[in-house]
């Protein structure tokens, strides 16, 4: 098993005949860069998800308490300007005060009325629900920075080889700081990688010898390493297509012309780390 992506050794955690299981770490590839990633990809993700619910939620209430109460202090404010300025109007009528007087409380109405109503304008803009178009606006931003962080995290688990399935290290091939690439052309294998729970052995079987070989049949194997011991199992599957010999004795009086049809025998529990370690 290798790589998905190219990188650099940083660590390998097992060792040649190590048992591991599904989804353990085997090996990791220098990573501090997407991990530095990831981390912005979820800064980036909570800072958009807050303006979401900021814009959802509206203003907080203490934020709309004090725009109403700034509003009712625009009003009274307004209404004493007004009553001011029509005093000031009865009196240049009956000719008490100066015109300039007159037109000077009735500025001074106007400003208050102006800023009432931008109280007023400010409150209903803290106190009105989110407008659909903003809601879906920052809907979008948060949707964007979720699949941006999914994206982020995605890379970074790629730098960890893990295993597929439960089994046994049988070897390795790369050392910490050595290159590894991810390519289809030319594989560059990390660990080679055994599933200690079903052992089996292809056997070539002679052509004049297949009728007598169905599925089931009993079988044993031997090893030049382990002398005379016999490894027992069964027969799982049958070639269905002729051809040469796969396994070479080098014996003089070997006939290599001969056709055979390649068996797969599946050896009994118990024999697996014997024969992938021993």
């Amino acid at each position: 098993m290798g790589s998905v992506i190219n990188g650099k050794i940083k660590a390998i955690l097992v060792d040649e005949c190590d048992v591991v299981r599904r989804a353990q770490v085997l090996a990791v590839l220098q990573n501090d860069d997407y991990r530095a990633q990831v981390v912005f990809a979820k800064a980036d993700f909570a800072a958009r998800d807050a303006d979401l619910r900021k814009v959802v939620n509206g203003a907080r209430a203490e934020a709309r308490r004090e725009a109403l109460a700034s509003m009712h202090e625009a009003e009274t404010i307004m209404e004493n300007a007004s009553a001011e300025m029509k005093r000031r109007q009865m009196l240049y009528q009956a000719q008490v005060v100066s015109r300039e007087e007159a037109d000077r409380y009735e500025r001074q109405f106007d400003v208050a009325r102006s800023r009432y109503e931008e109280a007023t304008e400010h409150f209903a803009l803290l106190d009105r629900p989110a407008r659909e178009e903003d809601v879906s606006r920052a809907q979008a931003d948060v949707d964007l920075a979720k699949a941006q962080l999914d994206d982020a995290r995605a890379r970074y688990e790629k730098t960890f080889i893990r295993s597929p399935i439960d089994g046994v290290i049988l070897r390795k091939h790369h050392r910490l700081g050595e290159s590894v690439t991810n390519s289809s052309v030319s594989p560059d294998p990390v660990i080679t990688l055994g599933d200690d729970r079903v052992l089996r052995v292809r056997v070539d079987i002679d052509e004049h010898d297949v009728a007598h070989v169905p599925i089931g049949d009993r079988a044993y194997v031997t090893a030049d390493a382990f002398g005379k011991t016999k490894f027992w199992g069964h027969v799982v599957r049958v070639g269905q297509e002729m051809g040469t010999k796969n396994i070479r004795t080098d014996e003089p009086t070997e006939r290599v012309d001969k056709k055979i049809l390649e068996t797969v025998v599946q050896l009994d529990d118990g024999l697996n780390c014997l024969l992938a370690c021993g």
